[in-house]
């Protein structure tokens, strides 16, 4: 399932979108991930899985999904763990190729988990949180191979500390009769603007119940307070089959 905001036209471009992504999130409290300069090591986004669908000889305890739905089956699973993969579950992955196509043999390097959260009703979206956050980029992933489909925002905002903490939630808003659901995009953190700040980024992820996805939705509309504390909306416009 590929269905990317309108200005992602090729799988090309997402990639580069998500790798950009990563770079920016991970760069400050994963930089681990990124300082390898060793082509054969590759780090991407990715959705946990446990049932993939597939018949394997030899299965794995768990699987990863890549955002180019690649299906991916590490070798050295238990060399990690720490990690106790959920369903669903999405990660930062950095990993090497070992071999095979479907699944991919992959040995881990690193993992890095994010929290994927529910998208919330209001009927008073002028009630939640006013702090300014800016989307960059907007892709859906999963949908395969026992994943369920993921929203995943990639924002900026300004703040004023490096050590105060941010929350970030979707609210579902309003069903348009054009065809989009309308959201808002809501920040909870601190920021003076008389006080000198600086921009931060995050990426957060939003598991999208069926109705989001129905042949009959065109898009998402986002509502926002921007890092020029204006009101705005950007449109996440799905692209058509025969368009991916």
């Amino acid at each position: 399932m590929s269905k990317h905001i309108n200005f992602i036209k090729t799988m090309k471009s997402l990639l580069r979108i998500i790798t950009f992504s990563i770079t920016g999130i991970l760069a400050a409290s994963c930089s681990n991930f990124l300082q390898n300069q060793d082509t054969n090591d590759i780090t991407t986004f990715a959705t946990v899985t446990f049932n993939p669908g597939i018949d394997d000889p030899t299965p794995s305890a768990y699987y990863f999904v890549n955002d180019a739905s690649v299906l991916m089956e590490p070798v050295n699973s238990k060399d990690f763990d720490t990690f106790q993969p959920k369903a669903n579950e999405r990660v930062v992955i950095r990993y090497s190729v070992e071999g095979g196509t479907l699944p991919v043999q992959i040995k881990i390097i690193s993992v890095n988990s994010f929290e994927t959260k529910d998208i919330s009703f209001t009927e008073k979206p002028d009630t939640v949180s006013k702090s300014n956050i800016q989307p960059q980029y907007i892709w859906i992933s999963g949908g395969e191979y026992g994943t369920q489909p993921v929203l995943n925002i990639d924002a900026a905002y300004l703040t004023n500390s490096t050590t105060s903490a941010s929350s970030f939630d979707l609210y579902e808003t309003l069903w348009s009769t054009d065809g989009y659901f309308s959201m808002r995009l809501a920040r909870k953190g601190e920021y003076d603007p008389t006080k000198e700040g600086f921009a931060a980024h995050t990426y957060i992820a939003f598991t999208l119940a069926p109705k989001y996805l129905t042949n009959e939705v065109r898009g998402l509309k986002f509502s926002f307070i921007s890092v020029n504390d204006r009101e705005e909306t950007v449109t996440f416009n799905y692209l058509p089959a025969d368009a991916e």
